[in-house]
């Protein structure tokens, strides 16, 4: 189950690490059956988990299909809503002290006759051992010899619950393509994307970090990338206390080094929400807006200063952008292929060349099977860098795109910082070259 999430004015599908699980819970349709808990466990608190709700409606109506009619209903807990048991027996129309054995078979008709599927959640926190007897109760109602259909969506922003599956929606992967159509799309719609990314980044992940870090974008207009850097700096100094009490730890981490960095401080570390996994890794890394207050205090050593520095940097965005770079190289060696004077390539260019020509480069790879292997004396300029393809040709069919992608490119791969500067050269190229 992916999770639509509206952030500066662009809804976005968010993947996250219990997606799969939960999806195939709601794929067994308990609520047809002999009934089950999930815990979904969140971080995110009830006024900013808005858009996991009604995933999870929409959800289950999906898998529902044509097989009846299903009603999802949100039960609150804690407080004036009672503990969960009484929550629960209230839901039915029943009294809340009412024994769990005589309220067995009237649970069970009401679910017989209109199946449900109850989110129950905190208003107000639970003590543990309430949680744990209506937990009990649930697994005596769902194992008695006739099985009531309760299934029930624990939503756990506290961590507490064990009772499997638990299914981690703490952090999400948002997956827009900020310059998708960038051709023929206007810069209000990819300014928005920019922004979602933008915050989904800076946030880790966190749904409710991230609203709350939008809010702050929103004052920037369409191209006022110094107002997002702002608003980034801002809301990474605002947050800074709550993690404040771990610096000693996330130095320590730092000093360490992540390979040699004891187990129990990274684990504690990624529980106190300084650390976090970016898409694509198994290692973590630490949250951008933490790096951002850590680098700000400007007295890190040189180590620190160089392990931060990339945690700041919107990696997905840098890869769509490289990854745009790369086609756009491709274009521009296609029109300038047989143009270039060979004798302005460099020696090292010319024996690379050689070297896989003669099968001992151990750095270039094609499959036995490939059909075309650069083996042929033109396909030298395969082994030319760009700067190196376009310093060989004349000035006069070099243009200025040209050397734009090339310097784009050349800061993205060196791991320089990407903003919206970098996605304005993008989209005057492709909008040049109306790709």
């Amino acid at each position: 189950m992916h999770i639509e999430v509206n952030l500066g004015g662009c809804n976005a599908f968010w993947h996250f690490q219990g997606s799969a699980t939960f999806q195939s819970w709601l794929d067994r349709r308990p609520w047809m059956k002999d009934g089950g808990i999930c815990v979904i466990r969140s971080r995110a608190t009830n006024a900013a988990a808005g858009p996991l709700v009604p995933a999870i409606r929409r959800g289950a109506h999906a898998v529902q299909e044509d097989n009846g009619y299903l009603t999802v209903r949100e039960v609150s807990c804690g407080g004036a809503a009672g503990t969960p048991q009484q929550a629960l027996m209230l839901h039915f129309g029943l009294a809340p002290d009412m024994h769990p054995v005589e309220a067995r078979d009237p649970i069970r008709a009401t679910l017989l006759a209109r199946r449900q599927l109850l989110i129950m959640q905190e208003q107000e926190e639970v003590d543990l051992y309430d949680w744990e007897q209506f937990l009990a109760l649930t697994e005596h109602y769902l194992k008695a010899e006739v099985p009531v259909p309760l299934a029930i969506v624990v939503i756990d922003t506290r961590a507490k619950l064990t009772y499997e599956p638990v299914c981690h929606f703490d952090t999400g992967y948002a997956r827009p393509q900020v310059l998708a159509d960038a051709a023929i799309v206007d810069d209000p719609t990819i300014w928005s994307r920019y922004v979602h990314m933008r915050a989904w980044w800076d946030a880790a992940g966190s749904m409710g970090q991230a609203s709350a870090l939008t809010l702050q974008l929103a004052a920037a207009g369409v191209g006022c990338d110094e107002a997002v850097e702002d608003a980034l700096q801002a809301f990474a100094e605002e947050v800074w206390p709550t993690y404040e009490h771990s610096d000693d730890l996330l130095h320590q981490w730092l000093d360490s080094g992540r390979r040699s960095a004891p187990a129990h401080v990274e684990a504690e570390l990624l529980n106190r929400g300084l650390l976090w996994r970016p898409p694509g890794m198994q290692g973590l890394q630490v949250v951008p807006s933490v790096a951002r207050s850590v680098l700000k205090q400007r007295s890190l050593p040189e180590p620190g200063v160089w392990h931060l520095r990339p945690a700041i940097v919107c990696a997905p965005l840098a890869a769509e952008l490289l990854s745009l770079c790369l086609i756009l190289e491709n274009r521009i060696r296609l029109r300038l292929s047989g143009r270039g004077d060979i004798g302005k390539l460099k020696d090292e260019t010319i024996r690379r060349h050689q070297t896989f020509c003669d099968g001992n480069d151990s750095q270039t790879y094609y499959p036995a099977r490939h059909p075309a292997p650069p083996s042929k004396p033109s396909d030298v300029w395969a082994f030319a860098s760009l700067g190196e393809t376009l310093n060989s040709c004349s000035p006069s069919i070099v243009s200025d795109i040209d050397k734009g992608v090339r310097d784009l490119r050349n800061g993205l791969a060196h791991g320089h910082y990407v903003g919206w500067w970098h996605c304005e050269q993008a989209m005057k190229v492709l909008r040049a070259w109306n790709l």
